[in-house]
């Protein structure tokens, strides 16, 4: 998904861009960068947790947790179910409806155990 921006009647819509330019960037530095950006951008998203879930009603938010017990085929499963819903939520068709509010989707999938490969 793009970046957030408003149109010229100032809805909220998924910009189709990236706003990054970074061609000149080898893959592998364009691997190295999105993994920082991505681990800032989560720090972030956790900052702000506490205090969603204090102001927010219950009816207009979602926080659930789940610890699950599972084997080395279901977690790779696991995992393309969990892209495959995230897929499905940001490939919904921005045109079908008037769009002003911002919802973060956070979905963390990890072990609590150690593991070897």
């Amino acid at each position: 998904a793009g970046v957030l921006v408003r149109d010229e009647n100032g809805v909220l819509q998924q910009s189709s861009s990236n706003a990054l330019d970074l061609s000149e960037k080898t893959k592998k530095d364009r691997a190295a960068f999105f993994r920082v950006l991505i681990r800032k951008h989560i720090r972030k998203m956790l900052e702000l947790l506490p205090d969603a879930m204090e102001s927010q009603p219950f009816d207009k938010r979602i926080f659930y947790t789940s610890t699950v017990v599972l084997s080395k085929d279901e977690i790779e499963m696991l995992k393309k179910k969990i892209f495959s819903f995230i897929r499905e939520i940001e490939g919904r068709d921005a045109t079908k409806a008037e769009r002003n509010m911002i919802y973060q989707l956070n979905i963390q999938f990890f072990s609590h155990t150690s593991f070897e490969d």
